[in-house]
């Protein structure tokens, strides 16, 4: 009878981990380089990744960050085959509500008569900055390339699986939390064409408008990217947070203006 007490016990303990496992959000890539950092062995993470749900974005560009970061080779091909075995299948929404079409947010840049406001900002990288960054020292790594105007939402059930290679911010490992980017707007790619004393330019829209669920809260960064080295990085930003939209949608208003680098602005206004 002892015997057959262990065996119920044994079973019943292999049922409630499987049920907490179940609970446990997905591995992403950005929690097994913490892990390795925090002192975690190659071992014990290639055991992990092989227990959880894996969400890792293995894009070229990220393994070449995870190659950079001292992630061991044993651990990204484990990551690779986890992500292999593939994910359950999401489960369709019924026919009649995804017919519906969403409710639209809304964000306004001052009044709609008035002129676009205009943004700009010197080529040059300023060299505390580009030591802040890490940037290379060749020349098209110390001048902006770009300047953009960018909505994304931080809710973590609305963030894409491999949400980095699906944001222009993806690379952005410094200041951008993970996100799912509802609009991105960058300049004209020739407003920055001269030397470091010529200035990137970017025309503000009157509004920015894009769907979202209704019914759920979204938390909102509403933001200025700058584009050096090929990359996008976050550099002024506001945010508002638990904002619900009915069936009819949701209008803010925001004030976004400057010139310079040190002076430009972005409000959500109450």
């Amino acid at each position: 009878m002892s015997g057959l007490r262990a065996v119920t016990a044994l079973l019943l303990l292999s049922v409630a981990l499987a049920t907490a496992g179940d609970s446990e959000p997905p591995m992403t890539e950005e929690e097994v380089v913490r892990r390795h950092v925090a002192g975690a062995s190659a071992e014990a993470l290639v055991r992990e990744i092989d227990r959880r749900e894996p969400q890792f974005d293995l894009s070229s560009d990220m393994l070449e960050e995870l190659r950079h970061a001292g992630l061991p080779a044993a651990v990204i091909d484990a990551m690779r085959e986890r992500q292999a075995a593939g994910r359950p299948a999401v489960v369709a929404l019924p026919e009649a509500q995804a017919a519906l079409p969403p409710p639209r947010l809304t964000v306004t840049f001052g009044p709609p008569d008035g002129a676009p406001a205009k943004l700009s900002i010197r080529r040059r990288v300023d060299p505390q900055l580009a030591a802040d960054w890490e940037l290379g020292n060749a020349p098209e790594d110390r001048v902006f390339a770009n300047l953009a105007l960018y909505l994304a939402c931080r809710t973590p059930d609305h963030v894409p699986d491999h949400w980095r290679s699906k944001s222009p911010l993806g690379r952005d490992f410094r200041s951008m939390p993970r996100h799912k980017m509802l609009s991105f707007l960058a300049g004209s790619p020739n407003a920055g064409e001269g030397g470091e004393g010529s200035k990137v330019r970017l025309e503000l829209p009157r509004a920015i408008e894009v769907e979202v669920q209704p019914e759920v809260a979204h938390d909102l960064t509403l933001g200025l990217a700058v584009q050096v080295s090929g990359r996008y990085y976050s550099w002024k930003h506001d945010t508002r947070d638990n904002l619900i939209l009915g069936d009819t949608g949701l209008e803010l208003a925001a004030t976004v203006k400057g010139s310079g680098l040190r002076r430009l602005v972005v409000e959500f206004q109450e």
